[in-house]
């Protein structure tokens, strides 16, 4: 029972991880119609710069605060002076993402050793909580799963609740009626994509805590796994991601723990059995209007 336990509250704890970076991946994707090959990448460098805030101030959360607010930034200049250049041509989109990646990759791999690196969880939430069964967990893990959890509600509320949520909507079910309404789909496609970037920066920060890091294996290692949770659960709705994240979740940390060598098989598995049964994913759509 005590290992039961513990790996459920592993795979939760990442799977709030992998929810962060995947609801920016769900945002990205089900207004701009993109999928972003670059988005593992983006989750490195968040663990790169959070890194080394942490470094030079000591501080965890204006690590966190770097980490999210030097991807978004990162994010915007890339769409401003390269992205734009290619939206609406899907081949263009797809290889401009590949190739930053490839370009950001190499760019850390020459400025900075591949030795593995980790941020120290802050003080604060050092220790362990006592469950029942006498199991000790740390409270830095319950954490990951509260800044999830809160993070979904902002999106949802951003979403439901504001008069941006309603044009964000609104663009992804009709782009063409909402521009001749006089609103300014580019803007709005950019303020989206700053949104989903500072959200991987979140998720970056968070993981470079969670666990270590390094070149050649974390950036695509995250963008595997998004493309598996937003292939479960759909990439148009954040509910989805949410679902897809627990399951993938959940599954990596059973698997690994009982049969490590068959984990990422197993996570393609299932991919293939949702798709016969959900080919839009399990929170997907049946149709959707052409934009």
């Amino acid at each position: 029972m005590n290992t039961a336990i513990t790996l459920i509250l592993n795979g939760l704890s990442y799977a709030a991880i992998l929810f962060i970076a995947c609801s920016g991946f769900s945002l990205i994707f089900g207004l701009m119609n993109v999928v972003s090959f670059c988005h593992g990448t983006f989750y490195l460098l968040s663990c790169f710069i959070s890194y080394y805030a942490f470094k030079a101030t000591g501080s965890w959360l204006i690590a966190l605060i770097v980490g999210a607010a030097g991807i978004g930034l990162f994010a915007g200049i890339f769409k401003f002076t390269l992205f734009d250049r290619v939206m609406g041509d899907s081949d263009r989109e797809s290889l401009m993402t590949l190739g930053m990646n490839f370009v950001v990759v190499d760019v850390i791999t020459i400025l900075y050793p591949t030795d593995a690196k980790i941020i120290p969880t802050p003080q604060l939430l050092q220790g362990t909580f006592k469950l029942p069964f006498g199991v000790k967990y740390p409270i830095m893990r319950f954490a990951y799963i509260g800044i999830a959890i809160l993070i979904g509600l902002v999106i949802y509320l951003l979403l439901q609740r504001t008069k941006l949520g309603q044009i964000i909507r609104a663009g992804v079910d009709d782009k063409a009626m909402t521009s001749a309404l006089g609103i300014n789909i580019s803007t709005i496609f950019t303020i989206v994509y700053v949104i989903g970037m500072a959200l991987v920066g979140i998720s970056g920060a968070l993981g470079a805590t969670y666990m270590s890091f390094r070149v050649d294996l974390t950036e695509n290692q995250m963008l595997l796994y998004s493309m598996i949770i937003v292939t479960i659960g759909s990439m148009e709705s954040i509910v989805g991601a949410a679902i897809g994240a627990i399951i993938v979740g959940l599954l990596d940390s059973f698997t690994k723990f009982y049969v490590q060598s068959l984990s990422t098989t197993l996570l393609f598995v299932l991919v293939v059995v949702i798709l016969i049964i959900a080919p839009r994913g399990i929170m997907g759509r049946k149709s959707r209007r052409a934009a």
